[in-house]
């Protein structure tokens, strides 16, 4: 009987060695990678050779020649969001929203501007933009290539557009669209509400 007691209490001894061999194997493992934390969409948009990145100051484009084509005395309230807006910039024109992300009204000039519209057409004096938006997309980028390069989208038609919207995150876009009569680009618009 006191044979079967030391081989039970030896038997024990050796199976609570090996458990705790078996964690130390396990502790041996490479740690495991932690989720890295998502990389926000930055939205970079090229006009006249030079490169932004939204929301940018409207200071910052108007120093580079951009204009408010009219009412430069609009105060926006904070947390708000004013659309289509013009500026100039000689024969170029975009459609703007402005936005203030700040605690107190500000007079439009000292907000940001959060989207940009170019659209590809003519008219009077007015030239088609020279647009580039990430990844070098403009007016002439085969809409297939477009795709590849942004990703999931969304595709909406109309009489007149063909819109495909990519969302990139909660807060930035990027909208193409393209006639219907022949394919076309005719507006490339990106926005991006990150402060």
């Amino acid at each position: 009987m006191m044979k079967n007691k030391k081989l039970l209490f030896f038997v024990i001894i050796v199976l609570l060695a090996l458990g705790g061999c078996s964690e130390k194997a396990q502790s041996k493992e490479e740690p495991k990678e932690e989720p890295k934390a998502p990389e926000f969409y930055k939205q970079t948009v090229t006009l006249l050779d030079k490169e932004y990145v939204l929301p940018v100051a409207y200071k910052d484009l108007e120093k580079d020649g951009w204009i408010l084509v009219d009412n430069d005395d609009y105060e926006l309230e904070a947390g708000k969001v004013i659309r289509n807006r013009y500026i100039r910039n000689g024969a170029y024109i975009l459609d703007v929203s402005f936005f203030n992300p700040m605690k107190d009204s500000l007079p439009l000039k000292e907000t940001y501007v959060a989207t940009i519209g170019a659209e590809n057409r003519t008219f009077g004096s007015d030239k088609a933009s020279d647009i580039k938006i990430n990844k070098g997309i403009n007016f002439a980028t085969p809409i297939e290539t477009i795709i590849e390069a942004l990703g999931d989208y969304t595709k909406e038609e109309n009489a007149q557009f063909i819109t495909y919207t990519f969302q990139h995150d909660k807060v930035s876009k990027t909208e193409i669209k393209l006639t219907v009569e022949n394919k076309t680009i005719r507006w490339i618009i990106v926005e991006s509400f990150r402060i």
